[in-house]
């Protein structure tokens, strides 16, 4: 198996004794240098005596708890690169742990495969990020979207410079579109995501409001890239 993690050195916060060790094996056969903990509190206390180069963590331990554990290591660090990778999967469980201070959010059961890759994209994010100045770097933490970045806190998007202002509903319409990359995300899901499940919208209103993201962030709205529909099921995006 060819080794892509040489010499980086990943903090493994897992309760799960089994997986635990299961992760420390598969990172170790492409390379990495593992260090776990079975719990927040002791995976903080190692990422302060080692200064891994990785972290990877789970939202459901006991005392600190993956999003704890995710604030602490953002008070002592921008750019430490954090994996989240959690049997919760509610998009609002995956939308608190991105806006917490993660760089992903991967769902319980996972490919290995996967996982790898996953690790691989977000060291090159952060390579590009730490020879940022400080603005660059808060941006550079958006979401990619083909040639279109988004930028949550800043409710806007950039493609080629030039700055896409966006509502705080077109906002998350693209962030669950995100979280859900490569699979279809049902028109109930955004619908009760963005406009609240507690509210019943137009039945076009939907349509209406992707028609109108449409004409704001798609090259050309009649051959949509970012956003594709899926007939009979919602809509999709799909990465390059």
């Amino acid at each position: 198996m060819t080794k892509t993690l040489e010499g980086l050195d990943i903090l493994i916060a897992e309760d799960d004794d089994v997986l635990r060790e299961g992760l420390v094996q598969l990172l170790s056969r492409h390379g990495a240098h593992c260090v776990s903990a079975p719990s927040g509190q002791i995976a903080f206390e190692a990422y302060l005596n080692n200064k891994p180069d990785f972290c990877i963590v789970d939202i459901m331990m006991e005392g600190m708890d993956g999003y704890q554990f995710c604030a602490a290591i953002r008070s002592e660090s921008a750019d430490m690169p954090i994996l989240i990778l959690s049997a919760r999967r509610l998009p609002t469980d995956r939308i608190r742990g991105l806006e917490i201070g993660a760089d992903d959010y991967m769902v319980k059961p996972f490919d290995p495969d996967e996982l790898i890759a996953r690790i691989r994209t977000i060291l090159r994010r952060s390579d590009r990020v730490r020879g940022a100045d400080h603005e660059e770097a808060m941006r550079a933490t958006g979401l990619k979207f083909h040639d279109l970045m988004l930028y949550p806190d800043q409710m806007e998007a950039m493609r080629d410079g030039v700055v896409i202002s966006m509502t705080k509903r077109e906002v998350r319409m693209l962030q669950l579109l995100y979280i859900n990359r490569g699979r279809v995300t049902s028109r109930d899901a955004l619908l009760d995501f963005c406009w609240g499940v507690d509210h019943l919208p137009n039945s076009r209103a939907l349509d209406q409001a992707i028609a109108v993201l449409r004409k704001k962030i798609e090259v050309d709205p009649l051959e949509p890239k970012i956003i594709s529909t899926v007939r009979g099921g919602g809509y999709r995006f799909d990465v390059a």
